[in-house]
């Protein structure tokens, strides 16, 4: 990640689009008490999905793909191959 906090605050509701809704003040008649736990379970499910996922390791193949190894030289747009 970049360092950028992933959350969601009461006072979120009062930005765009929440606010063309009813924002805060409609959140606490709808979920009265719940709200705080609501936006936690809202962060977690934010957050589980920011974390990058590990890759799976492939199979090693039993035969190489090539028979010999080439390496190719973006700098120089040399092709080398080594025996």
């Amino acid at each position: 990640m970049n360092g950028a906090a992933i959350g969601t605050e009461p006072e979120d509701l009062e930005l765009s689009p929440f606010n063309q809704r009813g924002g805060l003040g409609r959140a606490h008649p709808l979920f009265g008490a719940e709200l705080p736990t609501l936006l936690e379970e809202l962060n977690n499910v934010l957050a589980a999905r920011a974390l990058p996922r590990q890759p799976q390791p492939q199979p090693a193949q039993e035969k190489p793909w090539t028979q010999k190894l080439w390496i190719y030289d973006l700098r120089t747009n040399l092709h080398f191959t080594l025996k």
